[in-house]
């Protein structure tokens, strides 16, 4: 598979991971695909390809939802490398 088509892949089911949570006040499912963006792309790029676009789906309470949880999950990934993420995870 073409990796530029992969990542485009992964980037949309978490786009809809978050809006759904968002939405459904699934917090679970919110949060989950958040670290999963994290995780799977640089920073900029998880706000790029998955957070930018999940918000502009997004209004009111649900879009204020996820917005709120992004903002306390980026902080702990901003800059740190992979190694450090994952004891500040547990």
């Amino acid at each position: 598979m073409d990796p530029h088509a992969l990542r485009a892949r992964r980037a949309g089911r978490l786009i809809e991971g978050i809006v759904a949570g968002a939405v459904e006040s699934e917090l679970v499912q919110l949060h989950g695909s958040i670290v999963a963006a994290l995780e799977l792309f640089p920073v900029p790029d998880a706000v790029e390809l998955v957070f930018d676009p999940a918000l502009q789906m997004l209004t009111g309470s649900a879009r204020q939802c996820a917005s709120v949880a992004m903002g306390e999950h980026l902080p702990l990934y901003f800059g740190l490398p992979a190694a450090d993420r994952i004891t500040l995870s547990r």
